[in-house]
Protein backbone atom coordinates (compact mmCIF):
# COMPACT_ATOMS: atom_id res chain seq x y z
CA UNK A 1 0.00 0.00 0.00
CA UNK A 2 1.54 3.17 -0.75
CA UNK A 3 -0.14 6.79 1.08
CA UNK A 4 0.81 9.98 1.20
CA UNK A 5 1.97 11.08 4.44
CA UNK A 6 3.14 14.66 6.36
CA UNK A 7 6.50 13.69 7.67
CA UNK A 8 8.46 15.75 9.58
CA UNK A 9 11.07 18.30 7.81
CA UNK A 10 14.29 16.34 8.94
CA UNK A 11 13.25 13.23 7.58
CA UNK A 12 13.07 12.59 3.65
CA UNK A 13 11.78 9.57 1.49
CA UNK A 14 14.06 7.85 -0.63
CA UNK A 15 13.75 5.08 -3.16
CA UNK A 16 15.85 1.96 -3.59
CA UNK A 17 17.50 4.11 -6.64
CA UNK A 18 18.46 6.81 -4.18
CA UNK A 19 15.76 9.40 -5.44
CA UNK A 20 14.79 11.60 -2.43
CA UNK A 21 12.06 13.59 -1.87
CA UNK A 22 9.39 10.91 -3.10
CA UNK A 23 5.91 11.40 -2.95
CA UNK A 24 4.30 8.31 -1.21
CA UNK A 25 5.86 5.51 1.28
CA UNK A 26 6.04 1.90 0.71
CA UNK A 27 4.01 -0.37 3.15
CA UNK A 28 4.22 -3.72 2.78
CA UNK A 29 0.96 -6.09 2.28
CA UNK A 30 0.13 -9.29 1.26
CA UNK A 31 -3.11 -8.81 0.20
CA UNK A 32 -5.10 -7.19 -2.87
CA UNK A 33 -7.77 -5.83 -0.16
CA UNK A 34 -7.02 -3.59 2.93
CA UNK A 35 -6.92 -5.37 6.43
CA UNK A 36 -8.87 -2.35 8.54
CA UNK A 37 -11.42 0.30 7.11
CA UNK A 38 -8.87 2.83 8.19
CA UNK A 39 -5.95 1.88 5.13
CA UNK A 40 -9.15 1.81 2.60
CA UNK A 41 -8.40 5.61 2.82
CA UNK A 42 -4.94 5.42 0.60
CA UNK A 43 -5.52 2.09 -0.99
CA UNK A 44 -5.94 2.40 -4.75
CA UNK A 45 -8.45 1.20 -6.72
CA UNK A 46 -5.88 -0.46 -9.22
CA UNK A 47 -3.19 -2.20 -10.36
CA UNK A 48 -2.06 0.50 -12.93
CA UNK A 49 -2.64 2.91 -10.00
CA UNK A 50 -0.32 0.93 -7.46
CA UNK A 51 2.02 0.98 -10.41
CA UNK A 52 2.13 4.61 -10.95
CA UNK A 53 2.66 5.57 -7.51
CA UNK A 54 5.28 3.22 -6.65
CA UNK A 55 7.41 5.54 -9.13
CA UNK A 56 7.26 7.78 -6.71
CA UNK A 57 7.47 6.24 -3.49
CA UNK A 58 9.95 5.62 -0.91
CA UNK A 59 11.67 4.63 2.19
CA UNK A 60 11.57 7.05 5.47
CA UNK A 61 14.95 8.58 6.01
CA UNK A 62 16.68 10.85 7.84
CA UNK A 63 18.54 13.40 6.56
CA UNK A 64 21.16 13.38 9.06
CA UNK A 65 20.30 17.43 9.65
CA UNK A 66 18.85 19.63 11.71
CA UNK A 67 16.60 22.24 11.78
CA UNK A 68 17.33 26.05 12.72
CA UNK A 69 15.45 27.22 15.93
CA UNK A 70 15.11 30.79 14.25
CA UNK A 71 15.52 30.42 10.56
CA UNK A 72 13.70 27.04 10.23
CA UNK A 73 15.94 26.05 7.56
CA UNK A 74 17.87 22.83 7.69
CA UNK A 75 21.67 23.00 8.48
CA UNK A 76 24.45 20.53 8.81
CA UNK A 77 24.65 19.12 12.15
CA UNK A 78 28.61 20.08 13.63
CA UNK A 79 27.83 23.46 11.77
CA UNK A 80 26.12 26.64 13.09
CA UNK A 81 23.53 28.13 11.19
CA UNK A 82 24.58 31.55 9.26
CA UNK A 83 21.16 33.10 10.03
CA UNK A 84 21.47 35.77 12.65
CA UNK A 85 20.71 34.54 16.32
CA UNK A 86 17.41 35.73 17.40
CA UNK A 87 17.62 37.79 21.19
CA UNK A 88 16.36 35.60 23.59
CA UNK A 89 14.45 37.99 26.40
CA UNK A 90 14.86 36.65 29.90
CA UNK A 91 11.92 34.39 31.76
CA UNK A 92 9.46 36.85 33.73
CA UNK A 93 9.53 34.91 37.25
Amino acid sequence: MLQEKEIPLSITLVNLQGKQDCKFTIGYNFSTQPKRAKFAEGWPSSVEENLERLADAGEAMDQLATLCRNCKGMIASPFPCICRPSILTPLQS
